[in-house]
């Protein structure tokens, strides 16, 4: 399982932020940002811009004495944690057998994303 995790170092020491994509650590990490938007030079702060991505980069680009960086790790799935999606993946794709109703694309979605899980930990179940 990939996880993502990022280190801001700022003046009241370090924020670690975690996540699954790096979508979601860059939507962490521009929240810090945000909640912190104040200090950027007050007289002459820019306006905040609408993407994460744009808030992140003007943030630290404007704040010299604060940076942030991340990475990717890969983590293995502990064999609970395995054995709970394989029993919920297999239910799940037994209710959404032959149903068409609203939450048929949640749960198509949902059961792609537990298999693409079992599958980074080498298990796949049998069709």
């Amino acid at each position: 399982m990939k996880v993502y995790v990022g280190c801001i170092d700022h003046r009241y020491g370090r924020k670690w932020c975690v996540a699954a994509t790096e979508k979601e650590l860059l939507a962490l990490v521009a929240a810090f940002c945000r909640e912190w938007w104040h200090e950027i030079a007050a007289a002459d702060r820019p306006a905040m811009p609408e993407s994460d991505q744009a808030v992140v980069k003007q943030y630290f680009d404007t704040r010299g004495d604060e940076r942030w960086e991340y990475g990717c790790e890969d983590l293995p799935l502990p064999a609970a944690v395995i054995k709970a999606l394989m029993i919920s993946t297999t239910q799940l794709k037994d209710l959404a057998n032959g149903w068409d109703g609203e939450l048929h694309e949640p749960l198509a979605t949902t059961i792609k994303r537990n298999e693409e899980l079992l599958k980074e930990e080498g298990v796949r179940l049998d069709e």
